[in-house]
């Protein structure tokens, strides 16, 4: 899906420059009067003059009010800004104000969609393998996941954007859902296939009874997690 998308949609490369390309609706950026077009010089009196230097200024300052100078047809303006705060995989906090880069299209051939579709596929399994580990060594709250109205919403917004929003989404939540699948805990492929390597350790089959209460935990714990994202999820609209 990822290699599909690159090569029937082609790719954005994001140019390497502090110019605003893309401005998030109701975001800090927008809320503070920037347009599409500004050129951004300095944050907190720290010239930056590229969008790694930039996007670095932004993401350690979480929640704090900076001083932003920008250039806008030739004439210099600044402004303050109170910066979002936004989770990442490994638990923490980065600071974000919704804007991006400029960036161009470049519509690679046939092999080089499946490398960039290859890149994307290890990319989000390492999102999402951080996210996983993040949660069960308590780095990241329960209350940070989300369900099946979380993945409606999300499903709505990209149907609104366009099919490729659709298909990129399909293609997450296929890699989210193989990964979940693989996790050794009972009642999931990934426990199924825990309890044969220990049978073919320990040399004999486990009881059926005691596998049938093994099952039945891991359908209740699965069953509380389920009820848990729920929650959350009506939590979120309102």
């Amino acid at each position: 899906l990822f290699s599909g998308l690159t090569f029937f949609n082609g790719r954005a490369v994001p140019l390497d420059t502090t110019i605003i390309g893309v401005i998030a609706e109701n975001e800090p950026a927008d809320k503070a009067g920037l347009l599409s077009g500004d050129k951004i010089i300095s944050i907190d009196d720290v010239d930056v003059s590229t969008w790694d230097e930039l996007r670095i200024e932004i993401n350690q300052k979480p929640r704090q009010n900076i001083k932003l100078e920008y250039e806008r047809n030739n004439q210099l303006f600044d402004t303050s800004i109170l910066v979002s705060s936004m989770l990442i995989p490994n638990g923490d906090s980065i600071g974000v104000i919704g804007i991006g880069s400029e960036f161009f299209k470049s519509d690679p051939g046939f092999f080089k969609s499946i490398y960039y579709g290859f890149n994307d596929l290890l990319a989000w399994l390492s999102i999402m393998s951080q996210s996983i580990y993040s949660f069960f060594t308590g780095q990241l709250d329960i209350k940070n996941f989300g369900g099946p109205i979380l993945i409606g919403k999300i499903a709505g917004d990209a149907a609104n954007i366009g099919m490729g929003a659709i298909i990129s989404l399909m293609a997450i939540l296929s890699v989210n859902l193989g990964i979940i699948n693989i996790l050794p805990f009972p009642g999931l492929d990934g426990g199924h296939a825990l309890i044969a390597i220990i049978e073919g350790i320990i040399g004999r089959r486990i009881p059926f009874k005691t596998l049938m209460i093994i099952q039945q935990i891991g359908v209740l714990l699965l069953a509380i997690f389920f009820f848990i994202v729920m929650k959350n999820d009506i939590s979120r609209l309102f």
